[in-house]
């Protein structure tokens, strides 16, 4: 049995990549500097499509993206350009293969309010699989009840609380 790492290129694609035991053209050993004992190419070319071929014909799945975005400005230009990154996002590495959760907090969870001028991208992008969460405290302090969401916003008792624990578990954060 092969052992093997889950590594991740500049563009965020997550694949599996041996790990360097012995020497170089040993049958039984991969040298790490992308061929395989014989000459056999891999690397970046043998994973592209997400996947890649273990043992006897198996298949193993890259793993799924995960990013965490945090808004906490009362700006719809800024709003309307973190939707924009959203959608790039899947647009690259493919909606079934990124999860995307947007945090607001403080003058931020205005994006997420049903009268809000980016209303539509927020709709559009919660099609998508898009998840919106709105800082619990914030809508206490500035009196917003749950019923001015837009329908389909969750929310979370702490949004900083909330962006700290998708961190623990390995989602990357962003703040555009």
């Amino acid at each position: 049995m092969m052992l093997t790492n889950i590594v991740e290129n500049r563009r965020g694609q997550q694949f599996e990549q041996p790990v360097v035991r012995g020497p170089c053209r040993d049958e039984r050993a991969h040298c790490g500097r992308g061929h395989r004992a014989g000459g056999e190419r891999e690397g970046m070319n043998a994973t592209r499509r997400g996947t890649r071929k273990i043992g006897a014909g198996k298949t193993a799945q890259a793993a799924k993206s995960r990013v965490a975005i945090q808004v906490n400005e009362e700006s719809v230009k800024k709003w309307n350009e973190v939707l924009v990154n959203i959608r790039n996002i899947q647009a690259e590495l493919g909606p079934k293969n990124v999860a995307v959760a947007l945090v607001a907090i403080g003058p931020g969870l205005g994006m997420l309010t049903a009268e809000s001028l980016a209303a539509n991208g927020v709709q559009d992008a919660l099609a998508a699989g898009v998840e919106f969460v709105a800082c619990g405290n914030t809508m206490k302090a500035l009196k917003i009840p749950r019923e001015d969401l837009i329908e389909g916003v969750k929310v979370s008792a702490a949004g900083y609380v909330e962006l700290m624990r998708r961190q623990q578990a390995g989602w990357v954060y962003l703040r555009p």
